[in-house]
C-alpha cells in the first residue's frame, strides 16, 4: 500500500514539473522595479504608478516606497508605465519586457519650489504659512504650516520652505500678519521671495535694529560732540 502510494506521489509530481517547464516563457512572470526621481534625481516617495497592456488595460497599480521605487511582475511584452504625483501626470514610459528582469528608471516633472519669507530682505518671517494652489482649477495643492526653517548661513539667513511641485502654474500665497500673493510658471526648479509679510516675530527683530542704529548713531555724534568740546578748550 505504502509503495503504491509513493507511485502516485511520485506520478503527480511528474505531471507538474513537466506541465511548468512546458509553459511558454511569455507566460512566466518577471520582476520589474521602477525607481522613480524628481528633476534633481531625489526619490518621489507615494507617487501612484500605473502599467497598462497594449489593449490599454490597467495590469498594475502601485505606490513608491521611500526609496522612490515600486517592484510588480509582469508577463513578457510590451507595457507603458505612467507616474501621477499631486494628481498630476509627471512621468511616462514605454517598456518592453523579456525573459529577464528590469529596472526602470524614471525621471519625473516634479521640480523644487524654494519660497523666501524676508522682510524688507533682511528679517526671516519664521511664523508665517504658505499655501500653494493650482492657477488653472484654483484646487489646493500644498500647504506648509509655521515655524519655517532657517538654515544656517555664514553669510545671510532666511526663512525658507522648499516644496516639490509638478510642472504647472500656481499662486503661492504667504500668510503672517498681512498676506502676500504671487503668480508662478514652474518649468524648472526656482526660487521665489516675499518681501512685503511680517510676522510679531520680524516686527519685533525689526524694532530692536532700529534702536540698535538709533544707539549707535547716538554713541557717534556724542562722541564727535566730546572731542568738538576737547579741541575748543
Amino acid at each position: 500500500m505504502d509503495l503504491e502510494c509513493c507511485k502516485v506521489g511520485g506520478i503527480l509530481l511528474l505531471v507538474i514539473v513537466i506541465s511548468i517547464s512546458s509553459l511558454p516563457a511569455s507566460a512566466v512572470p518577471r520582476v520589474v522595479k521602477v525607481i522613480c526621481t524628481d528633476n534633481e534625481g531625489r526619490a518621489l516617495c507615494e507617487a501612484l504608478v500605473l502599467v497598462y497592456d497594449l489593449k490599454g488595460e490597467l495590469v498594475f497599480e502601485g505606490v513608491t516606497k521611500e526609496n522612490g521605487s515600486v517592484v510588480m511582475k509582469l508577463n513578457e511584452g510590451n507595457y507603458t508605465i505612467r507616474v501621477i504625483w499631486l494628481n498630476t501626470l509627471v512621468g511616462s514610459k514605454d517598456i518592453y519586457v523579456s525573459k529577464y528582469s528590469l529596472t526602470v528608471p524614471i525621471n519625473c516633472s516634479v521640480y523644487h519650489l524654494k519660497v523666501i519669507v524676508n522682510f524688507l530682505y533682511l528679517i526671516p518671517s519664521r511664523n508665517v504659512d504658505v499655501v500653494v494652489k493650482n492657477a488653472s482649477s484654483g484646487h489646493l495643492v500644498k500647504v506648509v504650516s509655521k515655524p519655517l526653517e532657517v538654515p544656517y548661513r555664514f553669510y545671510s539667513l532666511s526663512a525658507e520652505a522648499i516644496i516639490r511641485l509638478p510642472k504647472g502654474k500656481y499662486e503661492v500665497v504667504v500668510r503672517g500678519i498681512n498676506l502676500q500673493t504671487k503668480h508662478i510658471v514652474l518649468r524648472k526648479s526656482t526660487t521665489v521671495l516675499f518681501t512685503q509679510v511680517y510676522s510679531i516675530e520680524s516686527i519685533i527683530i525689526f524694532i530692536l535694529l532700529v534702536a540698535t542704529v538709533i544707539t549707535c548713531l547716538g554713541f557717534i555724534l556724542l562722541g564727535r560732540l566730546r572731542i568738538r568740546r576737547l579741541k575748543e578748550r
